[in-house]
């Protein structure tokens, strides 16, 4: 691209390149081991794709945990990761207390991999276990990453 332009009646695009732009939404869904972790009332993403990166926001509330056990993911972002990325989370409700929450992707992958580092320093996948059955789960997460 050899550059944006953005006055008056003009085009916008300057030179023969036009930008790759694409908005959307996508239906993401939270997955423990591989296995569905249950239902959320509400489950949906955002998507702002410009060239090779992809920003997005998502919002899950009201899970409704089943038996499901093993390491927490998020699946369903709208285009396979290129690079690894990590991305900032919002939650309220239902996790139990950790130090701090890292979201990330893997490269060729559509999903989000959530690792926890504990009161005591300790790191590793968040699991099922981490998730309290008594409250509803809600979660914002939202992040860029390349195509």
């Amino acid at each position: 691209m050899s550059g944006i332009l953005g006055v008056g009646s003009r085009s916008g695009v300057i030179g023969e390149t036009e930008i790759d732009y694409e908005e959307g939404t996508f239906t993401p869904t939270i997955l423990a081991g591989g296995g569905s972790l249950g239902s959320c009332s509400t489950a949906v993403g955002y998507y702002t794709k410009i060239g090779d990166r992809v920003f997005f926001n998502l919002y899950l509330a009201a899970l409704t945990k089943n038996s499901a056990t093993g390491a927490i993911t998020i699946e369903g972002l709208p285009f396979t990761a290129s690079t690894y990325s990590s991305f900032s989370s919002w939650h309220f409700d239902g996790v139990r207390a950790v130090n701090s929450l890292i979201i990330r992707n893997n490269t060729g992958a559509t999903s989000l991999q959530i690792q926890e580092t504990t009161e005591a320093g300790v790191g590793g996948s968040l699991t099922e276990a981490d998730i309290e059955v008594s409250t509803d789960l809600n979660w914002m997460v939202s992040g860029n990453y390349q195509h």
